[in-house]
């Protein structure tokens, strides 16, 4: 009875270790095969070249126009699908932004919601025309010109914001407000804009609290100063420095004691 146990252990134990033995090969088999396809994708090799070096690329003569234009997509999501779905969803989260604030009626949601389409497409066309002199016969020297300037001039449009700048949505979505909602619009773009420069303002403070130490006091006092629209120029922690030192030392010491504008002084001659 023993010796039958030890069998069918023994038994067992082969089994699981036969098991084991074929899903490591399996697995080293599927990784092999995942780093050869890796290999094998020139789209791949390219993005990582792209990603690695901005300004020098070697575009392998055999990638056709087509694979090219989804190198370009990388820039905006990763493929045309990406694309298209994220340039929606952003576009539709500014759209809901306004929704809220000026209440669109079913009518205006439907002419915005056609213009988004058209805008995407618009894009689209951009991006195959900074292609559009690539043949299957270009020369891999001219193909590799062609697709760079491509390159750069998509990154330029959206380091300059001209994508949403020169949006067909946003005259579309402008043209369909009555005055009223025109009106909201503003109103609360001017209310945004006010809340972004308070925090901005407020950020300095904390610079400054981590730079000499000020106190809760000297803390309450500042806000006031800086929140001033005389001061709307202050944008920085050394332009807040020297506009307190440029003010009248009675004005200057109701804001901060002597012991922290002298402590300020110090940290800004050796770190300006």
């Amino acid at each position: 009875m023993k010796t039958k146990d030890r069998t069918s252990n023994h038994t067992i134990q082969r089994c699981t270790s036969i098991r084991l033995i074929l899903a490591v090969s399996l697995s080293v088999f599927s990784f092999g095969t995942a780093q050869g396809q890796q290999q094998e994708s020139p789209i791949l090799q390219f993005r990582m070249v792209q990603i690695a070096d901005n300004n020098v690329l070697t575009i392998h003569g055999k990638l056709s126009r087509a694979e090219l234009e989804e190198m370009l997509y990388g820039l905006l999501g990763g493929s045309r699908q990406a694309f298209r779905r994220l340039r929606r969803d952003a576009i539709q989260r500014s759209v809901d932004r306004v929704d809220q604030v000026c209440e669109l009626t079913p009518s205006q949601k439907e002419k915005i919601d056609g213009s988004i389409d058209i805008d995407i497409a618009r894009i689209e066309s951009k991006i195959t025309s900074l292609l559009s002199e690539i043949r299957d016969d270009t020369a891999p020297e001219k193909k590799q010109s062609i697709y760079n300037n491509a390159w750069q001039t998509l990154r330029t449009m959206q380091q300059m914001d001209s994508l949403d700048q020169d949006a067909l949505w946003k005259k579309v979505l402008h043209a369909t407000l009555t005055a009223e909602q025109q009106k909201k619009l503003s109103d609360d773009e001017l209310a945004v804009e006010s809340r972004r420069a308070r925090s901005s303002k407020l950020r300095l403070i904390l610079l400054a609290q981590r730079k000499v130490g000020l106190t809760s006091d000297e803390r309450q006092r500042l806000i006031p100063f800086l929140l001033h629209p005389q001061n709307q120029s202050i944008q920085t922690l050394s332009d807040f420095f020297e506009a307190l030192k440029a003010l009248p030392a009675a004005q200057r010491e109701s804001l901060l004691s002597e012991e922290s504008f002298q402590a300020w002084t110090q940290q800004s001659m050796i770190h300006p």
